[in-house]
């Protein structure tokens, strides 16, 4: 089970920016632009399968796997994901992390053990025995998002504005249109994290 626990604060696109795309010189819908803003971007991610700013996420596993896989890349350094489970006698634990090593670089990020370690037992029967909490997006500032990825979420604001009367803002659903060929330039898929992205 995948779950955001900390979003974004900022997002990759200012008001500026996405009312200059949208050519709107007034300020009266301006909280209506922040909102869109933000759905465009959920739209983006959900449909990249990436996270874009700084988030936090924690996946939860019945059991420890051979290695972690961790959806909506980037992986982003330098804080390392911390790894909770749950040890056969109920009781929380952290592994400590000189047992485990994390690629960053990898798409998804990728923890794997270090070569004579071993995870430790978890409690039988429990579907979220092993916790692992990461950060993922390309960053806390809008600077670090890639002109690409801040052109798609542009033109997914320009589609939610002009459908604002037929779409719900907050949810993932639009029509993406022409924004496509942008978002394939970047658009992740890996059908070992297929389960985990069912929110």
């Amino acid at each position: 089970m995948l779950k955001l626990k900390t979003a974004p604060t900022l997002e990759p696109v200012t008001r500026d920016e996405a009312k200059a795309h949208l050519r709107i010189t007034y300020t009266d819908e301006d909280s209506q632009v922040d909102a869109i803003i933000t759905a465009a971007r959920q739209i983006v991610e959900e449909t990249s399968w990436r996270a874009i700013m700084e988030q936090t996420w924690r996946l939860s596993l019945p059991a420890f796997p051979l290695y972690f896989l961790l959806p909506r890349p980037p992986l982003l350094p330098p804080t390392p994901p911390v790894i909770n489970y749950i040890d056969p006698g109920g009781t929380m634990e952290t592994v400590d992390s000189s047992v485990y090593h994390v690629a960053y670089d990898a798409e998804p990020g990728l923890i794997s053990l270090k070569s004579g370690q071993s995870w430790p037992a978890t409690q039988a029967g429990n579907p979220e025995a092993v916790q692992v909490e990461y950060t993922a997006g390309y960053g806390a500032l809008a600077s670090d998002v890639p002109a690409n990825v801040k052109q798609a979420i542009l033109l997914v604001c320009g589609d939610l504005w002009a459908n604002r009367e037929d779409v719900v803002v907050g949810t993932i659903a639009a029509n993406i249109g022409i924004a496509e060929r942008i978002l394939d330039t970047f658009i992740f898929r890996d059908e070992r994290i297929l389960p985990y992205m069912k929110l």
